[in-house]
């Protein structure tokens, strides 16, 4: 990002907050901090200061998965969102990337991978975990694009939505919505976004 950035924690657990603004505080591209503790705090901050980095939880009072980061997304386009969050979930991390996050950081990293991990972001780096490169069961009869509607559908987006969210027709993502309930060989959308969570 180059010059020193303004960032926003966001996170319900008040021992947590404190613990990463310790380690924020010894970065010296860091200008200053910010503190939310829910969704409606975190989008007022947004709206009253000059917030370049939003460490964002995705476990919080009136987050409802995750609609809050897409809210996020759509209101503040320019603000740099990362999650920082427990859930070591592939269907999470995966959906994260859908939703177009710059980062996803594990609350479970040690120490010196935490600072490593806050100071990428900082630096205007993606950084995410490692998923691994095989699909599992029937997942691997699905292309990347079929895959990335499926995780799209298992957030709750319709057709035109998911169309509008990838560049393309609605027609198209029809289409393809069928091709993807032939190759997981069931009769609809919630039975394929079941079959997602099931194995993601």
């Amino acid at each position: 990002m180059g010059d020193p950035v303004n960032i926003l924690i966001a996170d319900d657990h008040y021992l947590y907050i404190k613990g990463i603004r310790l380690l924020l505080e010894s970065n010296t591209d860091v200008d200053e901090i910010y503190e939310a503790k829910d969704l409606s705090s975190v989008l007022e901050q947004l709206g009253q200061h000059p917030i370049d980095l939003l460490l964002l939880d995705l476990r919080m009072p009136d987050m409802e998965g995750f609609d809050g980061v897409y809210q996020v997304r759509k209101q503040f386009p320019d603000v740099s969102v990362t999650i920082v969050t427990s859930s070591e979930s592939r269907l999470d991390i995966q959906t994260a990337i859908n939703a177009g996050v710059d980062g996803y950081i594990l609350k479970s990293l040690e120490h010196d991978q935490m600072i490593e991990a806050l100071d990428t972001v900082i630096d205007g780096a993606y950084f995410f975990p490692k998923l691994s490169e095989s699909a599992a069961g029937p997942l691997e009869r699905l292309t990347k694009r079929q895959k990335q509607i499926l995780y799209l559908i298992n957030d709750g987006m319709g057709n035109r939505e998911i169309g509008k969210n990838l560049g393309v027709t609605e027609g198209t993502i029809s289409q393809h919505i069928h091709a993807i309930l032939r190759a997981l060989k069931v009769k609809n959308r919630s039975e394929a976004a079941r079959i997602l969570r099931q194995n993601g």
